[in-house]
């Protein structure tokens, strides 16, 4: 299946098919991601038939930080197909399609959230579930830190930046 990037005209029938399928966006939030002075309408990708669409992704780019590294990442969202389209590759064939486009434009991980992650483990996605983040107080925190940190005379300390 051929992909295209949207263009500007598209965003009323994107729209249309994420209300219908997702029920949301609303329409603030929809126009908040045009908003956003990093998006293009090229960074969605379609297939379609004739002006209809059938299939849809979003595909952001960004850079996360790992300490002192920047990663340039791409998210993925909004990946549908009609529901009288399914089970003919579409989805397939546009996830590769962004994948493929994201790594041209220099990306070294993407990231989505999902609820159906079994459709993109199937595809050689890794599935990262659980626990998130936890709660705790500072206090609790830097007691434990401290209490198992090694003697402040060893030279693997003085190599060691400092926590942040």
């Amino acid at each position: 299946m051929d992909f295209i990037p949207a263009r500007a005209g598209d965003h009323p029938l994107i729209y249309q098919i994420l209300n219908s399928i997702f029920h949301g966006p609303s329409a603030s939030e929809f126009q908040a991601l045009l908003d956003d002075p990093f998006y293009e309408p090229g960074d969605r990708l379609l297939i379609k038939r004739n002006d209809r669409i059938l299939s849809h992704v979003h595909v952001t780019k960004r850079e996360v930080n790992f300490g002192s590294l920047q990663v340039p990442i791409a998210g993925f969202m909004g990946l549908t197909t009609l529901p009288e389209q399914r089970g003919k590759g579409l989805a397939t064939a546009l996830l590769a399609g962004a994948e493929s486009k994201s790594v041209e434009d220099g990306a070294v991980l993407g990231i989505l959230r999902t609820p159906k992650p079994e459709f993109f483990e199937k595809r050689g996605w890794t599935i990262c579930r659980n626990q998130v983040f936890t709660i705790g107080s500072p206090r609790d925190i830097l007691s434990h830190l401290q209490a198992t940190a090694p003697p402040t005379n060893t030279l693997a300390t003085q190599a060691c930046s400092p926590l942040n």
